[in-house]
């Protein structure tokens, strides 16, 4: 989400960009390419995941509360609707199957 909103300001600005390695040189923030990268080295860590949030509540402020209270809560309530919100929360619980990330996701979301 928050290389979809890195990508989404790039293009407000007039200077679309779609490379991790740019926008990290653009922020002058060696880091950044690291942590947006698709492919990582590792494992990702709790303050990698941190670290991303708070980025992103610098871009788009505070998250909403969610209105299912949990992403197993979101699968029940979700379910029989036509929803990408279902196909994320399958992905987030790591529940897609089939081999892929983006087995339960209809569409890619930037």
């Amino acid at each position: 989400m928050l290389r979809s909103c890195l990508y989404a300001q790039a293009i407000a600005r007039g200077d679309p960009c779609f490379s991790v390695r740019e926008l990290a040189v653009r922020h002058g923030d060696s880091r950044l390419a690291r942590l947006l990268a698709s492919r990582q080295r590792g494992e990702a860590s709790a303050t990698d995941l941190e670290e991303c949030l708070f980025r992103l509540r610098g871009i788009i402020g505070e998250f909403p509360p969610s209105e299912h209270g949990s992403l197993e809560a979101t699968v029940v309530n979700e379910w029989g609707r036509a929803s990408d919100v279902l196909s994320m929360a399958f992905m987030a619980l790591g529940t897609t199957g089939k081999g892929s990330d983006y087995a339960e996701v209809e569409k890619i979301l930037l």
